[in-house]
């Protein structure tokens, strides 16, 4: 990660979030004792900062070379987190968003009721306003994947959603 010149690698395991200052030095630097499962931290750009997400059981953490710098409190067990424009997309596999409940406009897939799924909820946060812009209860998520400026979801039911 490039800020004010310098290079930074951030390193994330279960129990921790660190990073490695690659221009001065090899040694790691923990900067955080919680860390995440796989594939719950992503990359963020903007014009003027690279932020460094993590999404564990309690929050969504955003982290620059400083240290933790903000933090948004999701409750619940995180599936997959990725980063696209001024976005940030969440799954959370257990429980629901305490404050948000089901009227969406989609209540089935392939004909079986979302309620009769193990489900999970996707979310769809703008960072720069802190504003939860889209929630949607979904069957198993395969991978999300950022492509010529659209989000897919592939399911692991063969169906593939387009976040427009």
């Amino acid at each position: 990660m490039k800020e004010d010149e310098s290079l930074f690698l951030f390193i994330t395991t279960l129990e921790s979030v660190s990073y490695i200052h690659i221009q001065k030095s090899l040694d790691v630097s923990i900067i955080d004792s919680i860390g995440c499962n796989p594939k719950c931290c992503t990359i963020f750009e903007n014009k003027s900062t690279v932020e460094f997400y993590v999404a564990n059981e309690s929050a969504l953490n955003c982290y620059t070379s400083a240290g933790r710098t903000k933090c948004i409190p999701i409750p619940g067990e995180k599936g997959f987190l990725k980063s696209f424009k001024n976005n940030l997309v969440l799954t959370l596999k257990s429980g629901k968003l305490a404050g948000f409940s089901g009227n969406f406009i989609n209540t089935s897939i392939k004909g079986v009721p979302l309620s009769k799924m193990d489900s999970l909820q996707i979310l769809t946060i703008d960072d720069k306003v802190k504003y939860l812009s889209f929630i949607r209860d979904v069957p198993d998520v395969i991978d999300i994947a950022y492509i010529w400026g659209s989000v897919y979801v592939f399911l692991a039911c063969g169906q593939l959603y387009e976040l427009i």
